[in-house]
């Protein structure tokens, strides 16, 4: 086998390429997996941020209805002293409340009786449809005793009766609905589980309270496309994909997911299961730790955490984001960092090699000067002087040893030629 060799300065290029080349990797690692930590901690910390701004939005949400129920809870309109629809003042100030609080859907009072009385806003043309409501109809107006007399009354928008309709059976009993079950004697206001709303076919929750005298309870229901909305402005990217949740895991309200509302009693589980967030029920609902998983072949960082709507009412929000989404600006960061060590590279590898050129020179030189000693001719030759000691320690010996042996050779060569005895003696002494 031919042994090959390479020049000094090959070798010192290659050398130095090599260990850039390991020392940019190494760096290039570290910060990459240290930038990918931070992205990961401020990831945590904005799902918290957008988890609390989310049960901010649901309380200043319901504030100003705990406020209209606290004032229904202490006012003559729930008394029925007279009809209802008489009472033009309170009337208008409910009125108001649902102009300003889209998301509030009926407003209602019972009493141990079992008398239950509700207050509906026929503000769009869907809401008429669904209660086969005039077209000039503003408000609704159910009223239903125990035994299944019911009175329905629509108001127009100056709440002067248009229209009136009785029926006789339309069971329907308050005092076992969950919203008049939670009110308690302490005058707080209690907030429902999340559960369907067949009459409009969405979710949301009611909250109710104890009015003064304690035998009348007062509510509100309160769907939740308010927060379905808000999921929509806290994504994290084009392709996060967020979910809210019961505690059961029903869905509640979502973003950007293949997942459709479903009625409880449907006990279809497949969609859920078939979904992103099947892969985060394995964690604790309560721990909000990142998670990295993989859903159709792709990675995906999501977390699950609490929020609280009440002491007694928890909702698990989900989030799910394609992990390539939320490393982008960091692997743009470690593209542009690689074409620049690569360019600084390809300009250290110029430089390097000119110096290890300049390096190898004089030892070049030093091999092309001392041809004559491999041809037995040693001659006086005078080496340049290099700057490098180790190159110039050599050039001297070497130097020496050609001097040395040229007069040794010459000596020999006169001592040969010499036939008198007493010059050559004088010669070699």
């Amino acid at each position: 086998m031919v042994k090959r060799y390479f020049s000094l300065s090959i070798q010192i290029s290659t050398l130095f390429m090599v260990l850039v080349v390991f020392i940019g990797m190494i760096l290039i690692m570290v910060g990459s997996h240290y930038s990918k930590q931070l992205v990961q901690v401020s990831l945590t910390q904005s799902h918290q941020e957008k988890r609390e701004k989310i049960e901010q939005t649901f309380q200043q949400g319901i504030a100003p209805i705990i406020t209209t129920l606290d004032f229904m809870a202490f006012s003559h309109f729930i008394d029925g002293h007279y009809p209802i629809d008489e009472d033009i003042r309170s009337l208008n100030a409910l009125n108001l409340i649902f102009q300003q609080n889209p998301y509030l859907v009926t407003v209602y009072f019972g009493n141990e009786n079992g008398d239950f009385t509700m207050l509906v806003p026929l503000f769009n043309e869907q809401s008429k449809q669904r209660y086969q409501a005039p077209q000039e109809a503003h408000l609704l107006i159910n009223e239903t005793l125990v035994n299944g007399y019911s009175r329905i009354t629509f108001l127009d928008q100056h709440f002067i009766p248009i229209q009136q309709t009785e029926h006789h059976d339309t069971p329907f009993d308050p005092r076992v609905r969950p919203w008049f079950v939670n009110a308690k004697s302490d005058g707080a206001i209690r907030l429902t589980e999340p559960y369907f709303f067949y009459f409009i076919n969405q979710y949301g929750v009611s909250l109710s309270r104890r009015s003064l005298d304690q035998k009348k309870v007062v509510g509100a229901d309160f769907t939740l496309d308010g927060l379905s909305e808000q999921l929509s402005n806290i994504a994290y990217t084009a392709n996060t994909q967020l979910a809210l949740f019961d505690q059961n895991f029903q869905l509640l309200a979502q973003h950007n997911t293949s997942m459709t509302f479903r009625e409880p009693s449907s006990g279809d589980q497949t969609p859920f299961s078939s979904s992103i967030f099947a892969n985060l029920t394995s964690e604790a609902a309560k721990k909000s730790t990142l998670k990295t998983f993989t859903f159709a072949d792709q990675s995906w960082i999501g977390a699950n955490s609490l929020i609280k709507l009440s002491p007694e009412v928890n909702l698990i929000l989900a989030h799910a984001t394609p992990e390539n989404d939320l490393m982008a600006t960091l692997l743009s960061i470690r593209d542009k960092q690689i074409f620049l060590a690569l360019f600084m590279l390809s300009i250290s590898f110029l430089f390097v090699r000119f110096v290890s050129n300049r390096i190898a020179k004089p030892l070049s030189d030093l091999v092309v000067q001392t041809g004559n000693i491999s041809r037995f001719d040693f001659q006086k030759t005078r080496y340049p002087k290099s700057i490098i000691k180790e190159v110039a320690d050599l050039t001297k010996s070497i130097e020496l040893m050609e001097h040395t042996l040229h007069d040794l050779l010459r000596l020999l060569r006169d001592a040969a030629s010499n036939q008198d005895f007493d010059v050559f003696a004088k010669t070699i002494t």
